[in-house]
């Protein structure tokens, strides 16, 4: 496998894109760059410094393209297991009441 191919486990869609957001940050040598979840705030995945570095060295990030670099950060979060992507989660109404997992 090429250092650039991914093995998505779900196809992305706009849900992924909509419910998420990047942040950036780089100031005097530091780096970061993280995916946060729109509705809680919380940290999906994040880099900083040298694992920045390594990671797009690697193919993984691409910085200088804000949407490409979105797409990384789902795709890399995805892999990793630490994001679900709304393709692959489930739906059930039971007497009215919708559980999403």
């Amino acid at each position: 496998m090429k250092t650039n191919e991914r093995l998505s486990p779900e196809p992305l869609s706009s849900d992924d894109y909509s419910q998420t957001e990047v942040h950036t940050w780089f100031e005097r040598g530091r780096t970061h760059v993280e995916l946060r979840s729109r509705k809680t705030d919380q940290t999906i995945i994040e880099f900083w410094d040298e694992a920045v570095q390594e990671e797009v060295e690697a193919g993984y990030l691409h910085l200088g393209n804000p949407q490409r670099l979105h797409q990384d950060l789902l795709e890399l979060a995805a892999e990793r297991g630490f994001y679900t992507p709304v393709s692959a989660w489930l739906t059930i109404v039971i007497n009215g009441v919708v559980i999403t997992y």
